[in-house]
């Protein structure tokens, strides 16, 4: 797969402060904005449609229909935003996951809002988010020199935890503003459609360019790279047995949470600006693990530290029931 030239500085030339990269802070503050609506509507989702259908099962349903993408099209959609056009890609795809997410809004306004729309708006924005990632993780080189790269990934990963840490809490606000959950979660896929309008704007004002042109004759089949990734991922023992690790936690997780929300509402009777703070608090203790990660690999091995994070979060999990 092609891999884009990064910038490098000469060691004569002074690097200027990412804080003054013009480029940077469009696309770092872009996505500040839009992962805090992603986070936003992450909680709303299974509230609102559990609101409308009382059905977990449909819930849950919803929610796999965001996931699938993730498992079907990474490894195509990582040869095809090499073929494409980055900034094109990422900006369509704010532009498909703004008219998403504002597509409930409007059918509730209409009063037309079904249980089958939020299956598009689930697999759509699912879709839009991997390409987006992936063309996002590999432009980031050609918008910041090579020696400020690991501070530009350090800045994006406290824009993710911030955004963690902050979008559940206020996505319960929102929703608690209004007199009917239904109408308050559909504020909440409101204020997250806009925030993707701030990331495309932010988008188009950029000037950098997000790859460099490839030869012609260069790029091989999409199958071909695909399969290339696919054996990169096999031949390693140690990458292939985390992928299986992560998939299977991801798979089998997942439905703690919407698990926690029915649990809370129907058991516990517990309103829905508690049921945000509650991720919120999940979300510090993931901010806080980030911080207290470097200190632990200097005393443990990376094995031991995979094996014990697994166990404690089986055990955490557990203690739900």
């Amino acid at each position: 797969m092609h891999r884009p030239s990064e910038q490098d500085a000469s060691p004569s030339t002074p690097v200027k402060s990412l804080w003054r990269n013009r480029d940077f802070l469009l696309l770092w503050s872009g996505q500040a904005v839009s992962l805090l609506g992603t986070s936003i509507s992450t909680l709303a989702l299974p509230i609102l449609v559990l609101a409308l259908t009382h059905s977990p099962a449909q819930a849950g349903l919803i929610e796999a229909a965001q996931t699938i993408p993730y498992l079907l099209l990474s490894l195509p959609a990582g040869a095809l935003v090499d073929r494409w056009n980055r900034k094109v890609v990422m900006i369509v795809c704010d532009l498909a996951r703004l008219i998403a997410y504002g597509s409930v809004p409007f059918a509730y306004a209409l009063g037309h809002l079904t249980t089958i729309q939020f299956y598009f708006v689930a697999f759509l924005s699912g879709t839009a988010f991997v390409f987006f990632t992936i063309a996002n993780d590999a432009s980031l080189p050609r918008v910041v020199p090579q020696a400020q790269l690991a501070q530009a990934n350090a800045l994006n990963a406290s824009a993710e935890s911030a955004a963690g840490l902050i979008g559940p809490g206020l996505s319960g606000f929102i929703i608690s503003l209004l007199r009917t959950i239904i109408a308050g979660g559909v504020l909440a896929y409101l204020i997250d459609s806009l925030s993707y309008l701030v990331s495309g704007l932010s988008l188009g004002f950029m000037r950098a360019t997000f790859q460099e042109k490839r030869a012609s004759g260069q790029a091989g089949s999409l199958l071909s790279e695909v399969a290339q990734g696919l054996h990169f991922l096999w031949q390693d023992r140690r990458i292939r047995t985390l992928a299986f690790l992560i998939t299977c936690i991801g798979i089998f997780s997942s439905p703690a949470g919407l698990a926690l929300i029915v649990l809370a509402q129907q058991n516990l009777h517990t309103n829905v600006g508690i049921i945000g703070i509650i991720f919120s608090v999940g979300s510090a203790g993931g901010l806080l693990g980030s911080l207290i990660a470097g200190p632990i690999k200097r005393y443990l091995r990376f094995g031991s530290i995979i094996i014990a994070t697994t166990v404690a979060e089986a055990l955490a999990v557990a203690l739900l029931a």
